[in-house]
């Protein structure tokens, strides 16, 4: 799956990549050695002039990050956290323009 995920961000189908790469991250099925990697993976997609991940996609990321701090250093880390509340913002304007 994770070939998959690479084969659609490059292929720049970005949603679909989006939804597998969470797919990933919450069903824990990784390797502990894998974590910092698939969750850096999500800044890309974080950073996309439109949102590709939802606000609950950014809340579950969220969740996954706090419980394996741990396996990333403290900068990349706060990175992820600033990534994901600018996410969060963008999408929470886009819900209320969408009301």
């Amino acid at each position: 799956k994770y070939c998959d995920f690479h084969r659609l961000y490059k292929s720049r189908e970005y949603k679909k990549a989006a939804k597998l790469l969470v797919s990933l991250i919450t069903s824990n099925i990784a390797p502990d050695y894998f974590w910092p990697t698939l969750l850096l993976d999500t800044l890309p997609l974080l950073e996309t002039e439109e949102p590709v991940l939802s606000s609950d996609d950014s809340y579950e990321i969220m969740l996954c990050l706090e419980l394996r701090a741990d396996c990333l250093d403290r900068e990349k880390a706060d990175l992820l956290r600033l990534a994901l509340a600018r996410n969060l913002a963008r999408t929470a304007l886009q819900d209320v323009e969408d009301d």
